[in-house]
């Protein structure tokens, strides 16, 4: 078989994965942090159609600097040995196959700029598996003079379960007052919270809602191999010191697996945009 370049990949799957059947998989999510567990999360979903961030993602991909750049490199070879069980697996597998094709476009596009990929960042107690961020107009090159646009948690295989978070969207002719009402009613004691979101979302939802905070973003991701899911946190406070979602979040949440990797990229662009042109109008309706 031929191998790809950066380019074509672009147009392809990402490979099906051998591994543990979902059913038997291991049940395992938990917020772990005082700041996720105190997190509020959004109270409701607006979905967000994954078109948008295609098409930001082509409009890159056709700019001569940039596929000029990334013909010259390859993806690569998928190994036979790999056997995603666990969040670890899909984290070393998407180094080559997800975010090596997506860092060598989006820093051809902005090739002025020193954009970092950093994994396992912590910033004020708190970690996410992937931060996107360049350097600030400060001298000091610590992490209070970088400025972070956007973020990524890895889920094991299976640990996105899509009708949990088709169940938090609002419902067509549903005012927002009345998803957040729903979403009071369906608080189940004390320990839950005023949200639509529920079972695993409401965690991943909750470290969403602080990695924006902490990183001031309003862009994070999640990605388990059979889901990515793109959080877009429109109406959270990133500068404020409570730890709030808002309202509702915007959510694309993309199954094919032939698309997660324009997604991704049209994703991070918005998010660079988004920090570096502030008074944009990057949103489509």
């Amino acid at each position: 078989m031929a191998r790809k370049n950066i380019l074509q990949c672009f147009e392809s799957a990402i490979p099906e994965y051998v591994g543990m059947a979902l059913e038997d998989a291991p049940n395992r999510t938990h917020t772990s942090g005082y700041k996720t567990k105190e997190a509020e999360p959004p109270a409701f979903s607006i979905p967000y159609g994954r078109h948008h961030y295609i098409r930001r993602a082509d409009d890159l991909l056709r700019e001569r600097i940039v596929y000029t750049s990334i013909r010259s490199h390859y993806l690569a070879t998928w190994e036979r040995t790999r056997y995603l069980q666990v969040e670890a697996d899909v984290s070393d597998a998407a180094a080559t196959q997800l975010l090596n094709p997506v860092n060598l476009t989006i820093c051809a596009a902005h090739r002025n700029t020193e954009i970092r990929c950093l994994h396992q960042r912590t910033l004020h107690d708190v970690r996410a598996d992937v931060v996107w961020c360049y350097p600030s107009d400060d001298d000091d090159d610590n992490d209070e003079s970088l400025r972070y646009f956007a973020a990524l948690e890895y889920k094991r295989p299976g640990a996105i379960d899509e009708d949990e978070f088709e169940s938090a969207e609002l419902l067509e002719n549903e005012t927002y007052r009345q998803a957040k009402d729903r979403g009071y009613r369906t608080m189940a004691g004390d320990d839950t919270d005023p949200s639509l979101f529920r079972g695993k979302s409401c965690k991943f939802l909750k470290q969403a809602t602080t990695y924006a905070n902490v990183y001031e973003t309003k862009y994070v991701a999640l990605f388990d191999w059979n889901f990515l899911v793109l959080l877009y946190m429109e109406r959270q406070d990133v500068e404020e010191v409570d730890v709030v979602g808002g309202d509702f979040c915007r959510v694309t949440i993309v199954r094919n697996k032939a698309f997660f990797r324009r997604a991704l990229l049209g994703f991070l662009q918005e998010a660079y945009l988004a920090s570096t042109e502030p008074n944009a109008n990057l949103r489509r309706n």
